[in-house]
Parts: C-alpha cells; sequence; structure tokens
C-alpha cells in the first residue's frame, strides 16, 4: 500500500493569489501610514520652530540684539558647551546666529529638524546646504545655512508678515524639503484652511516672488519656499523674531 505525504508546498497558483492579496493591501494601508509619518515629522519640525523662536527670544532678552550673520561670520563664536567653565573661543568658519544659539548660549540642542536634507559636494562630499538659524538685516538675501532666498528680503513682497517694518529678522532655514513636504508644513505654518486647498496650491502661493492668491485664507504669511531642481525639492524660510 503507497504512503503518500501531505502535500506542504504552495501550488502557483496559490502563490499568485497571496501575492496579489499583499499587493492590495500595500496599496490601500501604505498612502495613510505614509501620511501619518509625514505628519509626525511636520509636528515634530514646527516642535523645533518653536524651541528656536524661543531660544531666539532669550537670547535678545540677555543681550538685548540680535547678532547679524555677517558680523557672527567674521568673529567666530564662544564654545560653552564643550567646557562651561573655561569656554573656548572657535575662529571663524561661516557661523550663523545658531551657532550662537547652540554653543554660545546653549539655547539649543541642535539646528537640524525632522524634516529636509543636507546637499553634499559632487567633488569632496562636504556640506553645501544644511539647516540653520540666520540673522540678516533687511534688503539683504537670506543666505545662512548655505541657502539663498533669491531675493533680498523686503523686495517684491517677501517679507515675513510677523516682522514688518523690522530692521533685522532672524529665520530658520530648513534645505531640500519634497513637495509633500513643504505642502504639509505651508499648510500648518501660514494658516490656511485644508478644506479651501486644491493640492498643494498653498505651497504655490507661498513661493518667494509670489503674492498669497484671493480665496486662499492664509492668515499669515511666515513660512516662505524656494524650488530647487524644476520644483522636486523646496528650501523653506521660517520666521523666528525681529527687531
Amino acid at each position: 500500500m503507497d504512503q503518500h505525504k501531505p502535500q506542504l508546498a504552495f501550488t502557483l497558483i496559490e502563490m499568485v493569489g497571496i501575492l496579489a492579496i499583499i499587493a492590495i493591501l500595500t496599496g490601500v494601508l501604505a498612502p495613510p501610514i505614509l501620511e501619518s509619518f509625514r505628519n509626525e515629522q511636520i509636528e515634530l519640525t514646527i516642535d523645533s520652530v518653536n524651541d528656536a523662536r524661543q531660544a531666539a527670544a532669550s537670547y535678545q532678552e540677555h543681550y538685548g540684539a540680535f547678532p547679524l550673520d555677517t558680523v557672527t561670520a567674521t568673529k567666530g563664536i564662544i564654545n560653552h558647551r564643550k567646557n562651561p567653565t573655561e569656554p573656548l573661543q572657535v575662529p571663524s568658519t561661516g557661523f550663523d546666529f545658531g551657532d550662537i544659539l547652540v554653543y554660545q548660549a546653549s539655547l539649543l540642542d541642535t539646528e537640524k529638524t525632522a524634516i529636509g536634507a543636507e546637499t553634499k559636494a559632487d567633488s569632496d562630499r562636504t556640506t553645501v546646504k544644511s539647516w540653520a538659524i540666520g540673522c540678516a538685516a533687511i534688503h539683504c538675501r537670506l543666505t545662512a545655512g548655505g541657502g539663498d532666498s533669491g531675493l533680498a528680503y523686503e523686495s517684491e513682497g517677501f517679507v515675513f508678515k510677523s516682522a514688518e517694518h523690522a530692521a533685522c529678522v532672524v529665520y530658520y532655514y530648513l534645505p531640500n524639503l519634497t513637495r509633500q513636504e513643504a505642502a504639509a508644513l505651508g499648510i500648518k505654518m501660514n494658516g490656511a484652511d485644508p478644506s479651501s486647498l486644491i493640492d498643494d496650491a498653498i505651497l504655490e502661493q507661498s513661493l518667494i516672488g509670489k503674492t498669497p492668491a484671493e480665496g486662499l485664507q492664509i492668515a499669515g504669511t511666515d513660512t516662505w519656499f524656494i524650488a530647487n531642481q524644476q520644483g522636486v525639492s523646496f528650501d523653506a524660510y521660517i520666521y523666528l523674531a525681529h527687531e
């Protein structure tokens, strides 16, 4: 009498069916999971912005004024973080106001946020663009972190709503955001009603050099963007403080 072992392997048709079910579930579940993760990253970024805003306010309260990046870049900074009892004078290597908050006053842990990405040079992999907190006078381009706002501040409508008639502005620079990150950040920071938007219209109307269109219900333009690489990525400039 023949003894037949039970067949444990899947047939080809069964495997195709299982793969089809997995593909369907992935298509259904992946978008909301990715959106949830992106929203969490946006919230973490907003927390970083609020921390930087508080650090800038504390610095102004203590010292009475903000140092322009043009001055900080030539004078260097004092590093209290490495050895608080014997602060070390660090020669200039293109420092900005954010470096003072991190190393001199120890008011901020890092300038990096949950969204965005650095740009590295192809030749030697040195950092070309990175997260930064800058302080610039009006009528100057915002260039902290290796970015470039393209237009000088207070030209062609490029002005933070909370810093009208300011002598200088403190801002957060976030490099290389994806279109989805920039659009989500724009909605959160610029106070638009998402129900009034079509896709990422808020992003297009928050580009430096453009005036927000009527009907978008933007409560305040304190976050501006500039497009990189034909709109593949975006740099963000977020208002922190002014004087």
